[in-house]
């Protein structure tokens, strides 16, 4: 999608001698209205909207790879044999915690994009397919298990996890569902889910599917916005133009 905003003022300072005084006011002034019909525009208000949720994916991704990394750290820092100090396991735990608290509030923020989305465009139809789509890739499950998770760490606190240095050299940061279950307030789906799990389990493969889910379903999600608004965003893209047309006619190639 094309880009452009007005010319700056110091630029269009520059440009007086290649335009008639009592021509510039009139050029602007119609740039100033062409931005705010742009501005206005339906097609602009979708691209705005389904722009701020895939920069809260990006972010959600970035989160991801952080926390694996933590996993990874704790995993292959401390092989049997190669750790000394308690104090640094429990850091690699610690930066576990952070990592996981950051993903799962991010989780939270692009749930919230999403739902701001839906509630901006109010259109039915679409809330309708989002909510069958949410049931049948599964995401609705498990997204309910990592929304209540969320919950848990900001309002309770960061769950209970124990680092297991194994015999074998491997090592393991290892969640008790027991422990999980005795809070009150997770969700019916999120505790079925939480239930599904072995009762020592690590939360890695968790994220990862939940990860990649969430990925396909938000793909569809904005492909499917930008199927049902195309004659709008069309729309806002022809208002671009006449934007760089008269820009090019009026000031930049005028002599």
């Amino acid at each position: 999608m094309k880009e452009v905003t007005l010319i700056p003022p110091a630029q269009l300072d520059e440009l007086y001698g290649h335009v008639e005084l009592d021509e510039i006011q009139d050029v602007l002034t119609e740039l100033k209205e062409l931005h705010e019909k742009l501005r206005a525009s339906e097609g602009q208000m979708v691209l705005d909207l389904t722009g701020d949720l895939g920069r809260s994916r990006k972010m959600l991704a970035r989160n991801k790879r952080d926390l694996i990394q933590a996993i990874r750290a704790f995993e292959n820092d401390f092989s049997a044999g190669n750790f000394t100090d308690e104090d640094e396991i429990l850091n690699a735990l610690m930066e576990f915690s952070r990592s996981l608290h950051n993903y799962l509030a991010m989780v939270h923020s692009v749930r919230d994009h999403a739902y701001r989305v839906l509630n901006k465009l109010d259109d039915d139809d679409l809330r309708d397919q989002y909510t069958t789509k949410l049931q049948e890739t599964g995401l609705a499950k498990r997204g309910s298990f990592v929304a209540d998770l969320r919950n848990y760490v900001q309002h309770r606190r960061v769950p209970v996890v124990t680092g297991r240095i194994q015999s074998h050299g491997t090592n393991q940061i290892i969640f008790d569902r027991e422990k999980l279950a005795t809070w009150n307030d997770w969700s019916s789906d999120g505790q079925e889910r939480l239930m599904e799990m072995e009762e020592e389990f690590e939360i890695e493969d968790e994220i990862e599917s939940y990860q990649s889910i969430n990925e396909t379903f938000y793909d569809w999600f904005i492909s499917t916005i930008g199927e049902r608004y195309v004659d709008e965003i069309k729309e806002r893209d022809e208002i671009i133009e006449e934007i760089v047309q008269i820009q090019q006619d009026k000031l930049i190639n005028r002599s």
